[in-house]
């Protein structure tokens, strides 16, 4: 783990973007059709032949769902860049 003085600002910007192209797909259930820029996938990748599929092959009604992230204030205010804490409101 990085502390998040060591990371730029739009660094971690870029990371959360890629996890929350990553989450939109377990929510869907299903491989994605562009990777996290909208590119299509390589002709011969994995992702490709996989695009459009059940993430999960047995039970293709199953979706995946992320519900929290367990921090300290003080790291969730940094790393997510909220202006504002409980004690504002």
């Amino acid at each position: 783990m990085i502390p998040c003085h060591v990371v730029a600002d739009d660094t971690m910007y870029e990371v959360h973007k890629v996890m929350k192209w990553s989450f939109d797909q377990m929510l869907n259930g299903t491989w994605p059709l562009l990777d996290h820029l909208d590119r299509p996938f390589g002709k011969n990748s994995y992702r490709f032949r996989n695009k459009g599929l059940p993430l999960c092959t047995s039970l293709p009604q199953l979706r995946g769902v992320y519900c929290t992230t367990v921090a300290d204030w003080k790291w969730v205010k940094e790393a997510f860049a909220l202006e504002h804490h409980y004690n504002a409101i």
